[in-house]
């Protein structure tokens, strides 16, 4: 018996051929079919015929019958005479048959774990490659965040460019370009360049999306507003253009505030207010000359007497003296008829004054102070003011026609006792 297979001899009990490990299937015996003998007529001569023979290869293959020779015998009646039998038909032998491990499997199993491994290792390669490079990203991307925040712009942009759609890399490009485009135009601003810088602000707020650049540019724009301002020497205006913005970081910003407040304290101390200039001067704190231009602002007292009397109220007929020789303070006096200011009278501590006017109702308002800043400003702000009362309380005095009236302060005038009713600069 043999292997359907690889032909190798099997023994007869053989289940499974010990070199290929096909299983072994017995081809089934030809079947031999027998054919009922016809008596025929024939001499009595015994014939043998012989049996079939079962080929054990894959094909039946008919074996001659030897011829024999007649023997001496006796004759008899002729024997009956008999068909030959038909050749033995055989199954047909399996096309196909089912594999099992063996051998020939044994042999392609290296070859088939080897190609598993190669994919399997590609594949790891693959996801550890597409692993790293997702962390690389991500480390790219914060890397250039931090240059962004740091004001490394032109870095950022460069990375950011790099690293082409992943997440926002796109978006903050585009905002660090815009931000390399402020800080050019802020750099301008500083060189004092500012019609160079104004439409590139203007271009980066038509652009960008970003509220905070936003904001930084419109308050740039304010700074050369308020620039435009100064240069037509409206100072106030400027000043208050530039309010909102002064604690922003704007170049030139805080420069031009100080440069409003200088010229503004210079038009006050100009227009005899001084304690108003005195104010600016000192505001300012070690911008330019600004300390001591203050110091310009301080007036010694003047000397006891009239400052300034109204030419329509001089008459020698009737006059006031005002006494101060009880008191070491000076003394600034304002005397009013009606809304009409008719005289302003210094007089120093311990001196006294007389003033001459017209018959008439007066009003008396008084300052004392330490620091003198001029006779609009009397002694600042903070100084005591009043408005002098006489008798049962009024706050004017009727001088008759020729009299001499003398005040003395804290007493009396002319058995009137005198007092005062508090006021503040701005009603002085």
């Amino acid at each position: 018996m043999f292997c359907m297979k690889c032909g190798t001899s099997l023994p007869e009990d053989a289940a499974f051929c010990p070199e290929c490990g096909v299983p072994v299937e017995k081809l089934p015996q030809p079947e031999v079919v027998p054919v009922p003998a016809t008596p025929v007529p024939s001499p009595a001569v015994a014939v043998p015929v012989p049996a079939p023979v079962a080929v054990p290869e894959e094909s039946a293959v008919a074996v001659p019958v030897p011829p024999y020779e007649a023997a001496s015998v006796p004759v008899y009646a002729p024997a009956p005479q008999y068909e030959a039998a038909p050749a033995p038909v055989y199954a047909p032998a399996p096309s196909s048959v089912p594999e099992r491990p063996g051998k020939g499997t044994r042999k392609k199993l290296p070859l088939v774990i080897g190609v598993i491994v190669a994919v399997v290792v590609i594949a790891g390669g693959v996801t550890g490659f597409l692993v790293w490079q997702e962390s690389k990203r991500a480390e790219d991307y914060a890397n250039a965040q931090a240059l962004m925040g740091s004001g490394r712009y032109e870095e950022a942009l460069e990375s950011f460019t790099e690293l082409g759609d992943y997440q926002y890399s796109q978006d903050l490009a585009a905002l660090s370009q815009d931000l390399l485009d402020k800080q050019a135009a802020f750099d301008l601003l500083e060189a004092g360049d500012l019609q160079t810088a104004k439409p590139l602000l203007e271009s980066i707020i038509a652009k960008t999306s970003d509220q905070s650049l936003i904001g930084d540019c419109n308050n740039a724009l304010t700074y050369i507003a308020a620039s435009e301002l100064f240069d037509a020497k409206d100072y106030a205006a400027a000043r208050e253009k530039l309010g909102p913005i002064i604690s922003a970081d704007i170049p030139g910003a805080r420069e031009l505030d100080n440069k409003c407040g200088y010229a503004l304290a210079e038009a006050e101390l100009s227009a005899g207010h001084n304690y108003a200039a005195y104010t600016g001067f000192s505001a300012l704190g070690d911008y330019s000359d600004a300390a001591a231009r203050a110091e310009t602002c301080k007036l010694p007292f003047p000397a006891t007497g009239e400052l300034w009397h109204n030419p329509d109220f001089y008459s020698t007929s009737s006059s006031i003296r005002i006494d101060c020789s009880n008191v070491s303070a000076a003394h600034y006096y304002k005397i009013y008829a009606g809304e009409t200011l008719v005289a302003q009278l210094f007089i120093n501590g311990g001196a006294s004054h007389e003033l001459e006017l017209p018959a008439g109702s007066y009003t008396i308002k008084e300052a004392t102070g330490d620091m003198w800043w001029g006779p609009d400003d009397a002694f600042g702000p903070k100084a005591h003011y009043e408005i002098m009362t006489f008798g049962d309380g009024a706050t004017t005095y009727d001088l008759g026609d020729n009299r001499i009236v003398t005040i003395t302060l804290n007493t009396s005038a002319e058995g009137d006792s005198v007092g005062g009713r508090n006021t503040d600069l701005e009603n002085f």
